[in-house]
């Protein structure tokens, strides 16, 4: 089979339909990202066999994961795991997932260790979360040991201690109508929750 035609897709100027010629009739044939159909040189008249249409459309897998991952990527930097859990939500195959979480790594838009620290960061400017809660919620988003340690180590035992004074002040009245022992466990397992 040929390629008869090529046309760009009214809702995405970014993507192509593939139209072949077979047994003298004209059908569809498959969408292409731009980067794809100037990668393979698709284009009239170019003759496609079983193993090329097949290097193709799984060329346009990867790039489909790859634009899906940018597009996530673009709200908020996000954590290896997260990205893996995006795509295999939108039911994009293994080796796409693979492909697209390798090339955002190698540049850069994608690392864990820079997440960890920039999480750790807002975690402990906006929200009253003490480090033992932000290295389980790290671990829960599967960041490496390594980038844990490395990103808790910047919450000083002086934040640690101001979270907990700045916590005390605000309970103070609520917790005056409580008895000692009720008090302190109260005390304790809220502060526990918050790391």
């Amino acid at each position: 089979m040929k390629i008869k035609r090529i046309s760009t897709q009214k809702k995405n100027s970014e993507r192509f339909n593939i139209y072949v010629e077979r047994d003298g009739k004209e059908e569809y044939a498959f969408a292409v990202d731009v980067d794809i159909l100037i990668k393979y040189n698709l284009q009239r008249d170019k003759e496609l066999d079983d193993d090329f249409v097949k290097e193709v459309l799984t060329a346009e897998e990867q790039q489909k994961a790859y634009r899906l991952s940018l597009n996530h990527l673009s709200y908020r930097m996000r954590a290896t795991s997260e990205v893996v859990a995006y795509l295999t939500e939108k039911e994009t195959p293994e080796h796409a997932i693979k492909h697209a979480i390798d090339r955002l790594t190698e540049q850069r838009y994608l690392d864990d260790q820079q997440f960890a620290l920039a999480y750790t960061a807002t975690k402990k400017a906006t929200t009253p979360q003490g480090p033992g809660r932000i290295r389980r919620d790290l671990e829960a988003l599967k960041i490496p040991k390594t980038a844990i340690d490395e990103a808790i180590v910047t919450f000083t035992d002086e934040e640690e201690y101001e979270k907990v004074l700045k916590f005390l002040r605000q309970k103070q009245k609520e917790l005056q109508r409580r008895s000692v022992r009720e008090l302190t466990q109260k005390l304790q397992m809220t502060l526990m929750q918050r790391g």
